[in-house]
């Protein structure tokens, strides 16, 4: 069960993400609709799980290894 904190924590990274995604998929990835669905944090909070659905794409599993490859990017944008 998650704790207060935890669910705090999660709304917080779902919402940055969102706005990153949004703001520099098209320049990386390309023209590409990405959703965050749900973000589950770790009880100590030093892990994340995301979960994401990608529109409109004929081989979604090439557009996440494409997402995959600029993991340090949005790690970087998600600190700063």
């Amino acid at each position: 069960m998650e704790s207060t904190r935890q669910k705090k924590v999660a709304r917080l990274v779902l919402k940055e993400l969102s706005q990153i995604f949004n703001k520099e998929t098209a320049n990386l990835i390309g023209p590409m609709m990405i959703s965050i669905t749900a973000v589950r944090i770790s009880p100590d909070l030093a892990y994340a799980s995301i979960y994401i659905s990608i529109f409109p794409v004929d081989d979604p599993l090439e557009s996440l290894n494409k997402i995959k490859k600029h993991n340090s990017f949005f790690r970087k944008k998600l600190a700063s």
